[in-house]
């Protein structure tokens, strides 16, 4: 039987609740065994339920005036209440908590059609379309569910051509990538499709009447990737691929675009599949295998590859990523926390609940750690830096170079004793908070202008390279690129040769440096660039 104390929280998102009281910020959260609403300012909990006593989570449909809403039913004590929240993410929240919907006390039952896959190697493999209430799920004969394609992110359904009996195209994402499928009750299962998406989701799927070819599906199956420049690798690397489709790693080609990752079958050179770089979140190091690693998307969706060539593949894909533009690409010692995320990627805080996130730092609500805090704010800050770095016009306008400035003091002030075991990983998240605060205007005139900054981060650097970590190396490194170059608009040069000027006029620090760099040059770690960017 489930438990409230054995609840941890999987994903969380940022609501209003609505009640005769008000309106009221909460974090909606998923967890394991509950679903749970926190007060944002105070992060203490406002209500739960076990999925046990959960009935139901329905969209509200929308008119011109409103929000997005939904509503939860559930069972308290003798009685069912329901409850109503608004959100921008209603599609995203309720797919979320229905993935979880086997365990709920009433729950729906999916509805399921034999069919075919059209995969990337031009053959049909038999499979299982299963429809439920938040995904069309490809299913295999031993019943593991192989891929699951969200109602949420259905673009559109398109109809192949005559030639190709019962079949559709799912084109799914923001990459518009391509899956054709068929199915001889097709017909019944896109309708199926249509009004479950609708009625627990609140979407309409959209139906084309174009008809396209299995050859132009085969040459359109990658979506916006397709073009052949995008396909054209200037870099490929050799990796073992870690996937539930396979028992065993499989052998493929990773492979780096001016725009794209490729992956690609290494006895026919076919791509298997292909995403932007712009859309790579960040990459992270396995902890315990010095040859495994996971690219993490903006769908949330994790690739977990191994190769002998690990660090030099992160740094050609930090390299390349942030080179078409994407400047939040980094990489990650341990493995990514969805749980301390309040937004889907690609939706910033609003400005208060970015301040929010640095007072919890400076002042951490009571039974909190302020290290956990500080993950907290790595994950919802984005690491290119604050969105509101500048204090608003306006009587009662917040002081934000004063809050920044407060934040950055309080995690300089934390110190983790080197034999305690998750100490690497705090001062990984604690260098790269810093790196976070030192990109806004207000920290990186701080560095040279506030009394004690300085002083407080050469002993911290000192006692992190000290470690001899890579990770920690190269934590440190990035933080210092954000002293040595502004990442923030309007900078003013005078504070760009001040922070220069000091960091490299320490004989200790820039021996410490050199001997990173010997190192690295001998092993290449991924960090090396960043290493050269300190210099440049």
């Amino acid at each position: 039987m489930m438990t409230l104390a054995e609840n941890r929280d999987l994903f969380c998102f940022l609501v209003t609740k609505h009640s005769w009281k008000g309106k009221f910020k909460r974090i909606f959260s998923i967890g394991t065994t509950a679903i749970s609403t926190y007060n944002p300012s105070t992060l203490e909990i406002t209500n739960q339920w076990l999925y046990e006593d959960f009935i139901s989570i329905k969209p509200i449909p929308r008119s011109a005036q409103s929000q997005d809403e939904f509503t939860i039913q559930v069972r308290m004590k003798k009685r069912v209440d329901n409850m109503r929240f608004s959100s921008e993410n209603v599609a995203d929240i309720i797919t979320t908590v229905l993935e979880r919907q086997s365990i709920f006390r009433f729950g729906t039952q999916p509805v399921k059609y034999p069919g075919y896959k059209h995969d990337w190697s031009d053959r049909r493999i038999p499979i299982i379309l299963q429809a439920n209430s938040y995904a069309l799920e490809q299913v295999d004969n031993q019943q593991h569910v192989l891929a699951s394609y969200k109602y949420k992110s259905i673009l559109q359904i398109i109809k192949i051509s005559s030639s190709y009996p019962g079949g559709f195209i799912i084109e799914y994402g923001e990459q518009r990538r391509r899956h054709l499928f068929a199915s001889e009750k097709y017909d019944e299962l896109i309708e199926y499709m249509r009004k479950i998406a609708g009625e627990y989701i609140g979407i309409a799927l959209s139906v084309t009447n174009e008809s396209l070819s299995t050859n132009d599906f085969m040459q359109t199956r990658l979506g916006i990737c397709s073009r052949d420049e995008q396909l054209t690798s200037y870099v490929e690397f050799k990796v073992q691929k870690f996937s539930s489709r396979h028992e065993k790693p499989v052998r493929r080609l990773l492979c780096l675009s001016e725009s794209c990752i490729i992956e690609r079958d290494p006895a026919t050179y076919c791509p298997i599949c292909a995403h932007l770089l712009k859309s790579i979140i960040c990459m992270t190091r396995d902890e315990n295998d010095p040859q495994k690693f996971t690219i993490v998307y903006e769908d949330n969706e994790s690739k977990v590859y191994s190769s002998a060539e690990r660090d030099l593949i992160l740094a050609s894909l930090m390299d390349g990523s942030r080179a078409s533009g994407n400047l939040n690409v980094h990489v990650l010692g341990s493995s990514y926390q969805y749980s301390f995320r309040l937004l889907p990627h690609g939706f910033l805080l609003d400005e208060d609940s970015e301040s929010l996130c640095m007072r919890h730092i400076i002042s951490p609500p009571p039974g909190l750690k302020r290290c956990d805090l500080i993950r907290r704010f790595n994950f919802n800050i984005p690491y290119s830096g604050l969105t509101y770095s500048v204090s608003q016009e306006g009587f009662f306008s917040e002081n934000k170079g004063k809050l920044i400035i407060g934040c950055l003091e309080a995690v300089l002030g934390e110190l983790y004793p080197v034999d305690e075991i998750s100490s690497v990983s705090k001062c990984e998240a604690q260098l790269y908070c810093l790196r976070r605060l030192f990109a806004s205007k207000s920290g990186f005139q701080a560095f040279t202008a506030v009394a004690g900054i300085r002083e407080k981060l050469g002993n911290l650097v000192i006692i992190m390279l000290k470690l001899a970590n890579e990770m920690i190396d190269h934590a440190t490194v990035e933080m210092l690129c954000s002293l040595m170059h502004p990442m923030h608009s309007n900078y003013e040069l005078r504070y760009e040769q001040l922070n220069k000027q000091s960091l490299l006029s320490t004989r200790q620090f820039i021996e410490h440096l050199l001997d990173l760099i010997v190192k690295h040059v001998v092993n290449f770690y991924y960090d090396l660039f960043s290493l050269i960017d300190v210099f440049m």
